[in-house]
């Protein structure tokens, strides 16, 4: 051992190196985040972010729809309200948060069918964000093997074992510092490898300092040094998580004989902290004795490794870890089961990454199908239904269609049941399908893909909006001024209202009413077909027949203001600037028996400009407007 003055002269001698580490990898840093963090204005999509804000991970849910959404407005907005909700799940006290925002934004991440790739390599980057808890670092760690998001995982990992960002802002987050990485960088030597440098490294070994230990252990596994499996070892227990993450790899990728055999024989005498770092080595070694050791732990292993052990298990492809997932599935504790579940829902995700002539279809099926019929939360259930979507068959629909009127999975189950959808051969069974989904589905990409599907088997849109409340035939009129918001809720029409037969002159100016039928799924109504169509306004008029008088609710949606008589009375206004969303605006209103005269104004200032009006009854239930 050399005195402590010459291993302060070792140091001293390599910290010149250490600025500019830091200038490196701060500004890669920086690129990073970046790229990371798109910025958006507010939008007509500002009062869903900012509900999910106060969500957590059901906020992070919320936004898959808007990530999957072709808007970029849409897409960047929801991005920057996830990464939101991720920092604000650092704060001191909230772990639970943390853990649930992790696994919420992973389901997000194995989501192909629905949300695009580039959406998902930016979730897995802000995995670095709520990340910390064994259960995500092993689900990033069985990430790293992925072809599309390896990188990524590579980089969330390493930013979760270090990341500096934000510890002032969240003072309530634990960040470890990044002189691990740093030290890694300047430790870099050139010339000739001597069996001197490997000694001074091998003497950091000793440093109280965990950064400078990290360093070394970096360096010497780079040099080929032999004889440290004591020294990975001894990293998992240590309070530093970046040292706790070298050792898994360095015991993962250590080629010495009889490895695996010493990790099991210390498996013995290591406690519960330890033994969890060793299930990640274990399960990236892959060998045999390594296996065998990560089965057993599933099956009888204390809580918080079985966990691990589960997650651990879905990234392998042998029979024995299908069975004990599977297995899994019945047992007594939730948590245990929901984490069989995910670990079966990722091996059913890479069975379908597979190229189209080796992947079995009918595998991962029964996979997801098994998943979906062990009844669990609802983010399990809708990370199993999304993948199930891009392999949906017609015995899909026993277990997809009840949970569509579940809430929280009814989009996800809807997807499946469209994929399902095509599938039948009775056109009928297929059509009452499709017009099911359209009463529970409120995601606007999968109405327009119902209402295509429909239109191919002869089903009038109209008539299908029409049973679902919308009003579907209107007489439009243009050519006013932008309202302001002190005359809104006027029009020019007088006591008695318009008349469509006829043309209406305004400030000298003779204006024609179009007749417009709708074939739209959600009735929205394109004005832009209107001239002029910026800085302007226009009225839709349409008559309601009713058998008999009936309280009701009128739900609008516009871009941009709105008002709403019905048979004269004022029912509803909302001055705002926005895009046009299904049922956004709500207000009470009375139908009277026989025939309704419905009046809506809408303002537009530039872009896009439509409106939609949905009639329903007292409690929400749409009217069937088709028939009186």
């Amino acid at each position: 051992m050399r005195s402590s003055i010459t291993y302060t002269r070792f140091l001293l001698g390599r910290l010149s190196l250490v600025p500019l580490a830091l200038m490196v990898v701060a500004c890669a840093g920086a690129g990073e985040t970046r790229t990371d963090e798109p910025v958006v204005g507010d939008g007509p999509y500002e009062a869903r972010f900012a509900e999910a804000r106060t969500q957590g991970a059901d906020g992070v849910r919320s936004m898959a729809p808007l990530l999957a959404d072709p808007d970029g407005v849409a897409q960047r907005g929801a991005m920057r309200t996830v990464r939101e909700i991720a920092y604000q799940s650092t704060r001191q006290g909230a772990e639970a948060e943390r853990r649930a925002v992790s696994m919420t934004i992973l389901s997000l991440v194995q989501e192909p069918s629905a949300i695009p790739l580039e959406m998902r390599r930016l979730l897995v980057r802000m995995l670095a964000v709520p990340a910390g808890d064994e259960r995500s670092m092993a689900a990033l760690s069985a990430l790293r093997g992925d072809v599309q998001l390896g990188a990524d995982a590579e980089y969330a990992l390493q930013v979760a074992m270090a990341e500096p960002a934000g510890a002032e802002k969240f003072p309530g987050r634990q960040i470890p510092a990044q002189d691990a990485l740093l030290a890694s960088l300047a430790a870099r030597e050139k010339g000739t490898v001597d069996a001197s440098l490997i000694h001074d490294y091998r003497e950091l070994l000793t440093s109280p300092q965990p950064q400078m230990r990290a360093a070394a252990l970096r360096a010497l596994r780079r040099l080929g040094a032999k004889d440290l499996y004591a020294s990975y070892l001894d990293c998992l227990s240590n309070a530093d998580p970046s040292l706790r993450w070298i050792g898994i790899a360095g015991l993962a990728d250590l080629e010495e004989a009889g490895t695996s055999a010493r990790l099991t024989a210390d498996w013995e005498t290591a406690n519960p902290d330890v033994r969890a770092m060793m299930l990640h080595a274990l399960a990236r070694r892959g060998d045999e004795e390594s296996r065998r050791l990560i089965l057993l732990t599933a099956v009888s292993g204390a809580l918080r490794l079985r966990l691990i052990a589960l997650e651990l298990l879905g990234a392998q492809g042998d029979p024995d870890a299908l069975a004990v997932l599977l297995g899994t599935l019945t047992d007594s504790d939730a948590e245990v089961v929901a984490a069989a579940a995910s670990a079966l829902t990722a091996r059913a995700r890479r069975e379908l990454r597979k190229p189209k002539e080796e992947r079995d279809e009918a595998k991962a099926r029964s996979w997801l199908h098994a998943v979906i019929g062990a009844s669990m939360a609802d983010a399990v259930l809708n990370a199993a239904l999304d993948v199930l979507a891009d392999c949906a068959a017609p015995d899909s629909l026993t277990l997809a269609r009840p949970l569509m009127s579940r809430g929280k999975t009814a989009e996800a189950a809807a997807a499946v049941c469209l994929a399902a959808a095509q599938d039948l051969e009775d056109e009928s069974a297929s059509k009452t399908l499709l017009l099911e989904i359209l009463d529970h589905s409120r995601l606007r990409s999968t109405r327009k893909a119902v209402g295509k599907a429909l239109v191919e088997l002869g089903v009038s849109l109209s008539d299908a909006a029409a049973r679902n409340g919308f009003v579907t035939h209107w007489f439009l009129l243009g050519g006013f001024p932008k309202p302001t918001k002190g005359d809104l809720g006027k029009h020019p029409f007088g006591r008695q209202g318009p008349d469509p037969s006829r043309d209406f002159v305004y400030k000298g100016k003779t204006l024609s009413w179009k007749e417009h039928v709708n074939d739209d799924p959600d009735a929205i109504v394109d004005l832009t077909i209107l001239e002029p169509n910026t800085d302007v306004a226009a009225y839709a008029f349409a008559i309601v027949d009713r058998s008999t008088a009936q309280d009701i609710l009128c739900k609008a949606g516009s871009d941009d203001s709105v008002a709403i008589w019905i048979n004269g009375g004022l029912v509803h206004e909302n001055n705002a600037a926005r895009g046009v969303s299904v049922d956004e605006d709500e207000a009470p209103a009375r139908l009277v028996a026989g025939k309704n005269r419905i009046l809506v104004k809408i303002g537009q200032g530039g872009g896009g400009w439509a409106f939609c009006l949905r009639l329903t009854d007292s409690k929400g239930h749409p009217l069937d407007l088709r028939n009186p």
